[in-house]
């Protein structure tokens, strides 16, 4: 528990006492501090009453002040893990730490700092983590709170810190047209200074990579690769260091194609031969 108290002059320092009734009869706790931030810790949950004094050069108290108070920091609430500061996505993932003996978790998520416009209020959440799907791109903050099971049959605790974050544009690329002749070449929308990682992989999975680069262009152009189907994808690295994940990859045809002595692609009426025709 935190108090604070307005200094008063000629005070050199305060000193707070807790008690279970307002006589202050049975003190249970009490600290001092040289300011007027008080802290006292290993308070369990409950009605209690803080008497305030301050305390003048030679040590002696001044007339106290009483206020009650009602403590209800249990069960703790979780750590926020994700997003953090800002997200490229279009589909929006809330996670956080697993707290022992949760039932449930409580996320809310809003579009202001004061909780008063919610865009997602999920009250009994069985995992540590939530998919809100797309939402609109704007600045959110979100908290999360604990339900533990308890007696009257569960108990929600206070929400952790919220966490604000920053919903931007999830980069994409363009659509990239099959080819039967050419290097291989595509671009993508930038914002200044960011930077990126290309892959292209022989599967949708990309567990065969063809290649992966970093580039500080938004485009590349890759020698003709073997005929065959290929999937690329792209992820930014903002300039203060923020890594986006990949976008959708796109898939691509290479065809095949006939070719002279020397190596150029076969031309006919129609333009380039391509193989089985």
């Amino acid at each position: 528990m935190r108090f604070s108290v307005v200094p008063i002059a000629g005070a050199r320092g305060y000193r707070a006492q807790i008690a279970t009734d307002a006589d202050a009869n049975n003190i249970i706790s009490e600290a001092e501090a040289d300011t007027g931030d008080l802290k006292i810790d290993g308070l369990q949950d409950g009605n209690y009453f803080v008497r305030i004094a301050a305390l003048d050069e030679l040590g002696l108290q001044g007339i106290p002040q009483t206020a009650a108070f009602n403590l209800k920091a249990r069960p703790e609430p979780p750590f926020n893990v994700e997003p953090k500061n800002k997200l490229r996505s279009e589909n929006v993932a809330f996670s956080w730490t697993e707290v022992i003996n949760a039932q449930a978790y409580h996320l809310q998520v809003a579009s202001d700092a004061a909780f008063r416009d919610l865009v997602v209020d999920e009250p009994a959440l069985s995992a540590p983590q939530f998919s809100a799907g797309t939402l609109a791109l704007g600045i959110y903050f979100w908290r999360v709170a604990t339900v533990a099971a308890d007696d009257n049959g569960s108990d929600q605790g206070p929400y952790g810190d919220p966490q604000e974050f920053a919903l931007l544009p999830a980069l994409h690329i363009p659509k990239i047209a099959d080819a039967i002749d050419g290097d291989l070449s595509f671009r993508w929308a930038t914002e200044p200074q960011q930077k990126f990682v290309v892959e292209i992989g022989r599967d949708a999975d990309f567990s065969s990579l063809l290649l992966t680069q970093a580039t500080s262009a938004p485009e590349i152009t890759v020698p003709r690769p073997a005929t065959g189907t290929y999937f690329i994808r792209v992820k930014a690295i903002d300039s203060d260091g923020y890594v986006g994940p990949f976008s959708a990859p796109q898939k691509v045809y290479i065809g095949s194609r006939w070719v002279s002595g020397d190596g150029s692609a076969l031309l006919n009426v129609d333009g380039i031969s391509p193989a089985g025709y």
